[in-house]
């Protein structure tokens, strides 16, 4: 077998290691810049929106967006409930992205290590068939 390689931000968690092969060929996600990134759009997106509804203004200012004070606790359609639930969305959006990389990595070193060892099984029985 192989020797295994350990990718950086894998933590050192032996469940993600990926023969060199397997590496080379998939890669694996950063845990940490996808959260980065996933939290910086989504925390953009909801400051954006209520932003937007801001501006616009109106008697009844985004009764969809204001539905997210039920999960964003101090979240209102307001130029202050806008830095907040920026910061909400930075969070579950970094969350979710840190929480995807992770498993897919997890999926794909289980996926490889099953192939890898079933290629091995049947390596050892194509050369023990030779030999009987």
């Amino acid at each position: 077998m192989a020797p295994t390689s350990e990718a950086p931000g894998s933590g050192g968690d032996p469940a993600v290691e990926l023969p060199d092969e397997a590496e080379q060929a998939i890669g694996r996600l950063d845990a940490r810049a996808l959260a980065i990134a996933v939290g910086a759009v989504t925390g953009a997106g909801v400051t954006l929106a209520t932003l937007a509804l801001v501006i616009k203004g109106g008697d009844v200012v985004g009764p969809n967006l204001t539905l997210l004070s039920h999960y964003f606790i101090g979240f209102r359609v307001s130029s202050g409930g806008a830095v907040i639930g920026g910061a909400y969305g930075f969070l579950l959006g970094a969350l979710s992205g840190y929480g995807i990389a992770r498993l897919r990595d997890r999926i794909l070193a289980t996926t490889f290590r099953h192939l890898w060892r079933r290629a091995e099984r049947r390596a050892v029985s194509d050369v023990l068939d030779h030999l009987s």
